[in-house]
């Protein structure tokens, strides 16, 4: 599969789990309009807008080596994190499940099996794959660039 296709791909699945995830949300007879007054609502609000816009700002970058895979990525978000999509969805889910409801102590559990999944899915499958495709030079940028945790220099 292609670069782009698969971030095409990727793309429609955390768009599908969101409205899944804002389903679950919703209180009962709310709409998408009936977001929380207050600091909660705006909060929600920042937060969904941000990661929505470094969810772009990423994948542009993606698309714009997805003519050539042997590149390492590493400008843009990709220079503070090493998986600013992963972390912007994230910014989103929690974002939007803020804007709408309070959270739930049943939440943390289905947000800590995500992440956890997700960090497997990163370390054994992504990280593997793209330190065959790329070899010592993934390695330099591992060793500079953190995982999760955003950098806050360039």
């Amino acid at each position: 599969m292609s670069t782009r296709t698969d971030f095409v791909v990727r793309t429609l699945v955390w768009l599908g789990a969101l409205a899944w995830w804002l389903y679950l949300r919703l209180p009962k007879g709310a709409s998408l309009r009936d977001v929380r007054p207050g600091l909660p609502g705006v909060v929600g609000a920042l937060l969904t807008i941000g990661g929505a816009a470094v969810y772009v700002w990423a994948a542009r970058r993606l698309a714009g080596v997805a003519a050539t895979p042997e590149t390492l990525l590493s400008s843009g978000p990709y220079r503070y994190v090493r998986n600013p999509l992963y972390l912007a969805a994230a910014a989103v889910f929690a974002g939007a499940s803020t804007m709408y409801a309070p959270w739930r102590a049943r939440d943390v559990p289905a947000v800590t099996i995500i992440a956890v999944l997700a960090h497997l899915f990163v370390v054994r499958h992504e990280e593997p794959a793209t330190r065959r495709r790329l070899g010592a030079a993934y390695d330099d940028y591992c060793a500079r660039v953190p995982r999760w945790i955003p950098r806050i220099s360039a």
